[in-house]
């Protein structure tokens, strides 16, 4: 039972796999950076529901990495909290007001974008570039 054990401890950590995540395109460097990532399409966007979250100091370059994560799909939503209320805020017709960022870049986006449209496939260490912009 022991070797048991330990080879599933290794197994483990032979299949995790290392996200690591590049944002890009940041204003300033006011307030912080929230990210958060969803496992499943069930789940996403409830920011509640997520897989994993973090917040950043908002810097000139910045690089977080999410380690030991199980092969499969995830997707990643991150937004510029200039003023760290802790929402990304929005001005007339429920546009953000703030910068935000998918893992995928999708170009034009007219409403949240579905977890399929953003999702990535992890099988291996990955590094992904996220490049935060302005609804208007």
């Amino acid at each position: 039972m022991k070797y048991l054990f330990i080879f599933l401890l290794t197994l483990n950590s032979v299949l995790a796999a290392d996200l690591t995540i590049d944002i890009t395109s940041l204003k300033n460097q006011r307030g912080v950076v929230n990210i958060a990532i969803w496992d499943n399409s069930q789940d996403y966007p409830a920011e509640s529901k997520a897989f994993v979250t973090r917040t950043l100091r908002a810097d000139d370059e910045m690089t977080t990495v999410f380690q030991n994560l199980n092969p499969g799909r995830y997707a990643v939503a991150i937004f510029h909290d200039k003023n760290t209320d802790g929402r990304l805020n929005t001005g007339r017709f429920g546009i953000p007001t703030e910068e935000f960022g998918f893992s995928t870049n999708p170009g034009f986006l007219t409403g949240q974008p579905s977890f399929s449209r953003i999702a990535i496939k992890l099988e291996n260490d990955k590094r992904i570039q996220i490049k935060l912009r302005k609804a208007i």
